[in-house]
Order: C-alpha cells, then structure tokens, then sequence
C-alpha cells in the first residue's frame, strides 16, 4: 500500500510540472479571418468571460496571500457542504416526489385508455327506482 502512495505522489508532481509548463507558455490571441464572421453577442460574451477570469485570478492570489499570513484554514463553502458534485439540471416536477408520481400515474391512465376502451353505462335513474320498487313488490 506504500508503493502505491508513492507511486501515486510521484505522478501528482510529474501532473504538476507539466500544468506549470504549460501555464508560462504564452497564449496566442484568435486572429480573425475575414470568411468568418462573428456576431455581437459572441464577442461581448468573450470578453465577459476573460474580464472574469481576471477577477477570478485577482481574488484566487489575493485568498492565498491572506491564508498564508494568518495560517488558518479556508471556510468550507455551500458548494462543499453539500457534495453534490456534478447534477443535471432537473425539472421542479422531478424534485417533489408526490407530484412526479401524481403525473406519473396521469400519464399511465392516458397511455391505457389507448389500449383498453372504457365501456361507459349511461341508464336512467329512473329505470333503477321502478326496478326496485317492482323488486320489493315481489317478495310481499
């Protein structure tokens, strides 16, 4: 069990200095042709998103300075706390078990009043007061 701890620091520090290398390596700037057009949206949205990375490396740089000189611990986030890692996107239906089982048995009955035909006995309720009535008068 040792050899693999070691093994498996040895690949983290291999992982490491490869990231790194790849981090000093200069990024190239997307050259526009002149075939390709891009709309305004996409280019607001570029720029949105490398202004906040920005941020992010700001306030990254700025947390690891503060933890260094107090040498406390991080905080544990929401994020953290619930670890629920990576989850689709579900409907609020989905969420709350009496309703998805309410649509669910909804959705059943539909799908077998296509199979089965449902035979639907409209009698007078007339008919049912004489029936009885001539019923009783049988057994006196």
């Amino acid at each position: 069990m040792i050899k693999r701890i070691l093994q498996f620091k040895k690949l983290l520090d291999e992982l490491e200095t490869i990231s790194v290398k790849k981090l000093e390596q200069p990024v190239e700037p997307v050259k526009h042709s002149p075939g390709v057009k891009f709309s305004a949206k996409s280019i607001a949205k570029a720029n949105k998103t490398e202004h906040l990375l920005a941020e992010e490396d700001k306030n990254d740089s700025v947390d690891e300075e503060i933890s260094e000189e107090t040498g406390e611990k991080r905080a544990i986030t929401y994020q953290m706390s619930k670890n629920k890692g990576l989850t689709p996107h579900r409907k609020k239906e989905q969420k709350n078990p009496r309703v998805k089982h309410r649509n669910k048995f909804r959705k059943a009955n539909i799908r077998r009043k296509g199979m089965v035909s449902v035979i639907i006995m409209t009698v007078n309720l007339h008919f049912w007061v004489q029936f009885l009535y001539f019923a009783c008068l049988r057994n006196f």
